[in-house]
């Protein structure tokens, strides 16, 4: 009888020492993880089942907050509007919260739909076409017409700005329209270069605008870039013309950065040159960030560079970049079905991955963004360790 007693105490010592060395284990795993001051990093609390499962449910909560499938939507624009996602197709253009519920809705019968997106104005216009629509604060404010065609189109808070050729497709005309009572404004003939890109700028109270395009140098490719005051002066305030194809303009801040093919210029608002840079490699995407840096991406590697122009970091990268997206100092480097994001000093904050054929990325503010493919919008929450 003693004998036994003995070997059942035995036993349920032995399982109770293989239980505190589990927990042990399990204890040490979590301080090893955390690697510096234990007491001021760590709360002992946070070890209760409930506090664990509130942190699973939260840590779920910021990878995802919904989503929703376009089911038989073919998407040829999209963009963040007043926090929700605006969505356009060949037919109509609607605004969609992140539950997928539609939140108005109008239809267009505009051939090749181009979108535009300023705060709360929305400009769709018709690529080689005549027709646009403008929708002001969710509202549909006018369908309408130009006589000449559209080869680019903005809008800001006081006029509509198209750009437009005529049938020879030579000469440009930059045609401007009142916001408030769609009244022309004026026109301004373009005849020695060919604009395809227009941005409006302001100085303190005064208003300019730059447009640029290809030269019409037969002998040379060469890009034109001008800034014009917003009266429609024919005389630029300034003019430069540079060597090359520069096809994409970028601006943040009070900066606008033109990409060639392997090279990129810097300029202030004023278009003085502040830095230029030619690469090895043909430029794959860039971005401009709004404290003045820059990132870049060419084959196997995204380059970050400070204001000034200089090399400040270097990352190593397996896939192409497809695109890169930036809102104020924060990059979404997009590369097949992996959105990485990263600050403007080049830091790694977050890696979302979603299945699809290509991805965009769309900022609502600095915590959330959409994440889209060709068949679902998530709305996604950036992660607390930034």
């Amino acid at each position: 009888m003693t004998s036994e007693r003995n070997q059942k105490s035995k036993g349920i010592a032995f399982k109770l020492a293989v239980l505190i060395t589990f927990i042990a284990g399990v204890v040490f795993a979590v301080l090893f993880a955390f690697r510096g001051d234990t007491e001021a990093t760590f709360k002992w609390e946070q070890l209760k089942p409930g506090k664990i499962l509130d942190a699973l449910k939260e840590e779920h909560n910021v990878i995802a907050e919904s989503s929703f499938l376009f089911e038989n939507l073919s998407i040829v624009g999209s963009g963040t509007y007043m926090d929700h996602l605006l969505l356009m197709t060949d037919s109509d253009i609607r605004l969609m919260n992140s539950k997928g519920e539609e939140l108005w809705y109008y239809t267009h019968e505009i051939r090749k739909p181009v979108l535009h997106i300023s705060g709360r104005w929305v400009l769709v216009y018709e690529q080689t076409g005549k027709n646009y629509l403008v929708i002001r604060d969710g509202k549909l404010l006018r369908k309408d017409k130009l006589e000449a065609e559209i080869a680019f189109g903005a809008i800001t808070d006081n006029a509509l700005m198209f750009i437009t050729t005529n049938d020879a497709g030579y000469r440009r005309a930059i045609h401007t329209v009142s916001t408030d009572n769609n009244i022309k404004i004026g026109t301004l003939y373009i005849d020695d270069y060919y604009p395809f890109y227009a941005k409006s700028t302001h100085e303190g109270e005064n208003e300019y605008f730059i447009l640029y395009g290809l030269g019409m140098n037969t002998n040379q490719v060469t890009t034109i870039i001008r800034q014009y005051r917003s009266t429609l002066e024919s005389n630029p305030v300034t003019s430069i013309e540079l060597e090359g194809l520069y096809p994409i303009m970028l601006d943040a801040g009070q900066r606008h950065l033109f990409i060639g093919e392997n090279a990129a210029q810097c300029y202030d608002h004023g278009l003085e040159l502040l830095w230029s840079h030619h690469f090895e490699t043909e430029l794959y995407a860039a971005g401009l960030f709004e404290n003045g840096r820059t990132v870049f991406a060419v084959e196997n590697s995204l380059l970050f560079f400070d204001e000034y122009g200089r090399e400040t970091k270097r990352i190593e990268i397996e896939n192409r970049v497809d695109s890169i997206e930036i809102y104020q100092n924060k990059a979404a480097v997009i590369s097949g079905t992996e959105a990485t994001f990263y600050d403007a000093s080049g830091n790694l904050t977050d890696v979302f991955i979603q299945a699809g054929l290509t991805l965009k990325v769309h900022f609502v503010d600095t915590k959330r963004f959409f994440l889209l493919s060709e068949h679902e919008a998530v709305l996604h929450t950036f992660s607390k360790r930034q």
